[in-house]
């Protein structure tokens, strides 16, 4: 990637955390034939079989993939490639590209222990989801380092991914048991010298809100 891209990324991730706090795409639908790029920045992120951090699943009669094409730097930018095919295919034969940014993992630090997964069950029926985390702005400071991370899930169906805002509501739920973590460890290792409790505060408080509006719109 070139600097003037690395660049859009950067500029990107702040216009996405200082937009409303609100999902980037409501419905994704696949195209019928090739992959389609719902970003107008650069977002290519080919799968064909040769490349790291691929993960597949089958859901109902497809097999579902996603790559995570992680740009290193401020912007902490992701170029994202959700694929689908048939469940005997080896690689996908339709998909979308897009961009993302998770500048807030500064400030959520873990996510169960792990990274940060873009296919999960959520509602433990066997079937995964797909998980878009999104960066927000915490509403007084406009700096990457400053951000909250929330995650969208999206359930598949008949040819697209539909958000779910009851499952995002749930998800919203296990990042607030992370962000509770990092303050108490913050809390702990910093003592009186910590100085970022009220950022932690708005930041919990959006993400409690959002869950809030979602756990009531199934």
């Amino acid at each position: 990637m070139n600097i003037v891209n690395r660049i859009q990324l950067i500029l990107l991730a702040l216009a996405y955390a200082s937009s409303a706090f609100s999902p980037q795409f409501n419905k994704i639908s696949f195209p019928k034939t090739g992959f389609s790029h719902l970003s107008e920045e650069s977002c290519e992120c080919p799968i064909n079989g040769s490349e790291d951090h691929v993960v597949s699943v089958r859901v109902k009669d497809v097999k579902i993939f996603v790559r995570d094409c992680f740009h290193p730097g401020s912007g902490h930018g992701h170029s994202i490639a959700i694929g689908i095919s048939g469940l005997n295919d080896s690689l996908p034969r339709r998909g979308v590209y897009f961009n993302t940014s998770t500048t807030g993992w500064r400030t959520l630090r873990q996510f169960n222990d792990g990274g940060l997964p873009w296919l999960l069950d959520v509602d433990g029926n066997g079937e995964s989801e797909v998980i878009i985390w999104e960066s927000f702005s915490d509403t007084k400071y406009y700096t990457n380092g400053t951000n909250g991370l929330v995650p969208y899930v999206y359930k598949y169906a008949k040819g697209s991914l539909r958000l779910d805002k009851h499952l995002t509501s749930v998800m919203i739920g296990e990042v607030l048991k992370n962000y509770q973590i990092t303050i108490n460890e913050q809390q702990k290792q910093m003592g009186k010298n910590w100085t970022d409790k009220t950022l932690y505060e708005r930041l919990v408080k959006q993400l409690k809100d959002k869950q809030k509006e979602y756990s009531r719109k199934k």
